[in-house]
C-alpha cells in the first residue's frame, strides 16, 4: 500500500455544482426519511437500521491511506482526527 502526499488544496471550478449534488442527495434522503416515518411509524427502527449501516459504509469508504495535513483542506476547514476536513472536528470522535 503506498502512501501518497498531496499538495495544497486549490478550489475548482466544479466544487459548487458537485456540493450542490451532494446536497440534493442529502435533502432527498432526509425527505424520504420522513415520508416513510411519517406513513408508517413502525418504520423507525428498520430506518435506523438501514442508516446506521449506511454510515459505517461511507465512513469506511471515506477512510483512505493517502497522508493529509492541515493545508490539504478547503479555507476555514481543518483536518480532523479522522482524517477529515471539517469547519471544526468533533470533540467526541478520535
Amino acid at each position: 500500500m503506498s502512501i501518497i502526499k498531496k499538495g495544497p488544496w486549490t478550489p475548482s471550478p466544479n466544487d459548487a455544482i458537485n456540493l450542490a449534488t451532494l446536497r440534493w442527495y442529502a435533502l432527498t434522503i432526509e425527505r424520504l426519511l420522513i415520508e416513510i416515518y411519517s406513513t408508517n411509524r413502525e418504520k423507525l427502527p428498520g430506518l435506523q437500521h438501514l442508516l446506521d449501516e449506511e454510515l459505517r459504509r461511507l465512513y469506511a469508504y471515506s477512510q483512505s491511506s493517502e497522508v493529509r495535513d492541515d493545508d490539504e483542506c478547503p479555507p476555514g476547514q481543518t483536518m480532523c482526527p479522522d482524517g477529515l476536513c471539517a469547519p471544526s472536528c468533533d470533540p467526541f470522535e478520535s
